[in-house]
């Protein structure tokens, strides 16, 4: 320095100097940076892992809640999910007591019906007389293919800020599709279920030698199987509908009992499933049928042969439940049908087998009685007895005329004290 003035070379280390500290600083900013991305990206890893090491919706939904809780480091975190009459709270997370019944307020299912159709997480404050939620609010929307609901979180003492946010948002993200993975983990099993329920009922019941065997196990179970109150079999009879088999709270009886509405014929004259919630106001209906057996719901699907020759009707009637009639409900009756179909035609075709091995038996018994014998009376008595057992008859008679008259009349069975 000169007087009161710096030289050039003061000025130009200065320079210098600043230049370098500012590069120092910024890096130091930028590393700074770098290690909260980090740090966040590592968050967010660890958070997607453990929401995918569970199986089931409601442990993934709670694990959401603790792990969004600790990495926010935030009092509460809960899960809200939206149903036709509301919001449920499905899990919650928190450090401060909590109380002794939570459930849903005013405000969080306001603020939670904002959140769940908003793109970026939404800010809000809750009031002083919410009971789970204190200080400022943040909260993302959860989304999956079967429903959607809202990540909620509570700062108490805190505040969120920016890096919160984009954390929130990328846990959220996280979160859905955790919990899309589980529902459809969810839906695989209950198909996976199905399907082996399915196989049992098919292997276990095809061994029935009749239909009526078959009928009398198989309905009980497919009651159970789709939950439903009642089931029942309609079977064509020389083209005429007959109610033939009922099943109620597990037990079956059979019925031989003639039906006749245009409903019955609309379902066998088609191929897809027949599906009602309001059987009562349907005017194809057998009205005094539904009300003697107070129905209310209906699910029909028609028994068809490989062919397509209409063999009956297989039906259940009215959920236990109560709900009304879902698509799966009308696609594993469907399945049921198409199996008892090929079980049913099968039994009538083994059936329809012992008839002919049994009628070619008869007739190689009558050829050798018949052969076994020369005598005419013989002969006729012979003869009698086969062509009643063959047809199954009570009674049967047999005339044999010479050109002299009458030479043999037989009866059988013979009446008491006469050959």
């Amino acid at each position: 320095q000169q007087g009161s003035h710096f030289d050039v070379d003061i000025a130009s280390a200065v320079l210098v100097l600043g230049s370098h500290l500012g590069a120092v600083i910024s890096n130091a900013r930028l590393a700074r940076a770098l290690a909260v991305e980090r740090r966040r990206n590592e968050a967010l890893l660890e958070a997607a892992e453990s929401f995918n090491s569970r199986l089931g919706t409601p442990a993934v939904k709670q694990s959401i809640a603790d792990r969004t809780r600790k990495l926010l480091q935030a009092e509460t975190a809960i899960v809200v999910w939206s149903h036709l009459e509301g919001f449920s709270l499905d899990a919650l997370a928190s450090s401060a007591p909590i109380p002794p019944h939570p459930h849903i307020s005013g405000f969080i299912s306001e603020f939670a019906s904002r959140a769940v159709i908003a793109v970026d997480p939404l800010f809000g404050r809750a009031p002083d007389d919410e009971l789970l939620l204190q200080g400022q609010v943040m909260a993302a929307p959860l989304r999956t293919h079967s429903g959607r609901g809202a990540l909620i979180v509570a700062a108490g003492n805190k505040s969120f800020g920016t890096q919160e946010e984009v954390l929130l948002s990328g846990l959220a993200s996280f979160g859905s599709t955790a919990l899309s993975n589980a529902e459809l983990q969810v839906t695989a099993e209950m198909q996976s279920q199905d399907l082996q329920r399915l196989l049992d009922i098919s292997s276990s019941l095809a061994h029935g030698a009749t239909v009526d065997r078959f009928l009398d196990q198989f309905l009980p179970r497919t009651a159970e199987f789709l939950e439903f109150g009642r089931a029942a079999v309609i079977l064509l009879e020389n083209n005429e509908p007959y109610l033939r088999w009922v099943a109620e709270e597990g037990r079956s009886h059979a019925e031989h009992q003639h039906v006749q509405s245009s409903l019955i014929r609309q379902i066998l004259a088609g191929d897809e499933v027949f599906v009602s919630n309001d059987l009562p106001s349907n005017p194809l209906a057998d009205r005094a049928a539904v009300e003697k057996n107070h129905l209310v719901q209906v699910l029909a699907a028609p028994l068809r042969t490989a062919s397509g020759r209409a063999l009956g009707i297989l039906a259940v009637f009215d959920r236990k439940d109560g709900k009304p009639v879902s698509d799966s409900d009308a696609e594993r009756l469907k399945a049921l049908a198409s199996e008892a179909a090929v079980v049913m035609e099968a039994a009538e075709n083994f059936e329809r087998l012992e008839q002919h091995r049994r009628r070619a038996e008869d007739l190689v018994g009558l050829s050798l009685s018949l052969n076994s014998t020369l005598d005419v009376q013989d002969l006729a008595r012979a003869f009698t007895v086969k062509a009643a057992q063959m047809l199954g008859a009570p009674a049967a008679a047999a005339v044999i005329i010479s050109p002299a008259g009458f030479e043999a009349v037989m009866l059988h069975p013979a009446p008491e004290g006469k050959d």
